[in-house]
């Protein structure tokens, strides 16, 4: 009688194992439980989202449906490492971070560009932070960037924004107010009087809110 050592018997059953797979694989193809499992000749992904997307607005959605579509529209900043989920780069091709751990400089990619062609810039991160917290838009998920200073008063309402350098002034910033702070934030070509609307909304910071 022949004696079979462990590594034959090892390679008889995985010769057994992938012939009952491959076997199970054709039978697949032509089930009536699975229809055709051939691969699509296109290069589209389909996958199953859930429910229909309550929008394609990336700043209205707060649910799982939208969140897997803008995930795969969409690119910001940063994205995570798929196996660590640590940040890694995606438009910013690298970034510094303060020594105080408060501030974060952000280089973007030069080639950067949206799918028409243009090319995308610091500014058009800017717009979408701002448009996310602005009142008028009411987003849901705003709160999300409540971490970023001021964010929080600018979305309730209670600050505005200086055009000279995009900084943000609160309420309270005019309780007390003094020429330097008046003086920031005056038109550009400052023709209105003491009684004008412009210096009572200065005069009364509960009313104070610029858009």
């Amino acid at each position: 009688m022949a004696h079979i050592s462990f590594n034959q018997f090892r390679s008889i059953l995985v010769v057994i194992v992938l012939s009952s797979f491959l076997a199970g694989c054709l039978a697949s193809a032509n089930s009536r439980y699975f229809g055709r499992t051939q691969p699509p000749t296109d290069n589209v992904l389909r996958y199953i989202s859930g429910s229909e997307p309550e929008s394609l607005d990336p700043q209205f959605g707060t649910g799982q449906p939208e969140a897997r579509i803008y995930m795969a529209l969409y690119d910001g900043l940063v994205e995570y490492h798929p196996k660590t989920m640590e940040p890694i780069p995606a438009i910013a091709e690298s970034w510094e971070i303060g020594t105080d751990g408060t501030e974060y400089l952000f280089h973007l990619r030069q080639n950067a560009k949206f799918s028409n062609g243009d090319p995308i810039t610091a500014k058009d991160f800017v717009y979408s932070l701002r448009r996310a917290l602005s009142p008028e838009l009411a987003a849901r998920n705003g709160y999300l960037a409540y971490y970023i200073k001021y964010a929080e008063a600018y979305n309730s309402g209670q600050s505005f924004v200086k055009d000279t350098n995009g900084q943000f002034l609160l309420k309270k910033d005019f309780a007390e107010p003094n020429p330097n702070q008046t003086a920031e934030i005056a038109p550009q070509h400052d023709t209105l009087g003491g009684d004008s609307e412009f210096h009572r909304f200065l005069d009364s910071p509960e009313r104070l809110y610029v858009s």
